[in-house]
């Protein structure tokens, strides 16, 4: 009996069939945002790595990946606070792909059962916003926290007047209170048929102006 050359032995199929599992197993990679929903905080991802699929003769071959719908994006929060930023297309962010389905957890929250049994699948990926490649990567400062935007919003009223009363907003309101002082008693000795009343008032109105500028510019610049 005459055996075939080219059937596959026990340890071919089982290799095969490893291999084909482990192609399907996604952990990570990088993505392109291609359309976000800022209801849902969802959008849709270009995975920006090909997978590979070997052809008959054996040479690998690329393969674009499809795009991924309905991915939820994570922002940080806890406690009650949060902090969001826009996403815009063509940003790139990390896609990590959960060990199960999350497809009944995205829609139910809580806990659930998957609806399948699939693992690592390219359909339950999460963005993570903030990956950038090396030619691409932002400034970033080696000695400081950095909040860059914009349009920053800092959430609550009280948190906005704190940030704005820093040393030089201080001196510039100290500055404007001197001068709005000054002016009161121009003013006074206007009454006052004694006193040569017009060049304090005229001192009094220039330090108002230069004092009134100087804090409404550090208003602008800060808010």
């Amino acid at each position: 009996m005459t055996t075939n050359a080219q059937t596959p032995t026990l340890a071919d199929v089982i290799t095969g069939a490893i291999e084909v599992n482990r192609s399907n197993l996604r952990v990570a990679l990088p993505g392109r945002v291609e359309t976000y929903d800022a209801a849902t905080q969802s959008c849709s991802v270009q995975l920006l790595v090909h997978d590979g699929v070997n052809d008959e003769t054996g040479t690998r071959q690329p393969e674009k990946l499809p795009v991924i719908t309905s991915v939820p994006v994570v922002f940080p929060g806890g406690g009650g606070g949060r902090l969001t930023f826009p996403i815009k297309a063509g940003d790139t962010v990390l896609c990590v792909f959960a060990s199960s389905s999350i497809d009944r957890w995205l829609a139910l929250g809580g806990e659930v059962d998957p609806v399948d049994d699939r693992r690592h699948h390219i359909s339950d990926a999460i963005a993570i916003p903030g990956l950038h490649d090396f030619a691409h990567a932002t400034a970033a400062s080696s000695s400081a926290v950095v909040l860059e935007g914009s349009d920053v919003r800092l959430g609550s009223q009280t948190a906005f007047q704190s940030a704005l009363m820093g040393d030089s907003m201080v001196t510039a309101l100290t500055t404007l209170f001197a001068a709005l002082s000054a002016y009161a008693l121009a003013i006074k000795a206007i009454a006052d048929p004694t006193n040569a009343a017009t060049p304090a008032l005229t001192g009094a109105i220039t330090a108002f102006t230069t004092a009134a500028t100087a804090a409404k510019s550090l208003i602008v610049k800060v808010g």
